[in-house]
């Protein structure tokens, strides 16, 4: 990942798309811990599936008329092979 913290305006509707790349030998299909996402966000990656030496994107959706917000919130990564502290994309929202 090239970052690891997004920022959403509060109560505004938007899309945060990041930039990674499949750096190992295989096709990477990143997914999120949903047990631990809040209902106002969403995570999807473009493509689904990335082969090795490839560029995707994560793509995290805020949609503040569903519950959950809070002011930091976690996206929790899986397919990496990492322990949660290395694989967590944190979301803040901002006034």
């Amino acid at each position: 990942l090239r970052r690891s913290e997004i920022a959403f305006t509060e109560g505004v509707r938007a899309v945060e798309k990041m930039r990674f790349v499949n750096v190992g030998g295989k096709p990477l299909q990143l997914e999120c811990e949903t047990a631990f996402l809040p209902e106002c966000l969403s995570f999807r990656t473009d493509p689904v599936t990335v082969p090795a030496g490839e560029e995707g994107q994560i793509v995290i959706s805020y949609d503040p008329s569903a519950s959950g917000s809070r002011e930091t919130m976690k996206v929790i990564l899986k397919g990496l092979g990492l322990p949660p502290s290395k694989a967590t994309i944190s979301v803040r929202l901002t006034r």
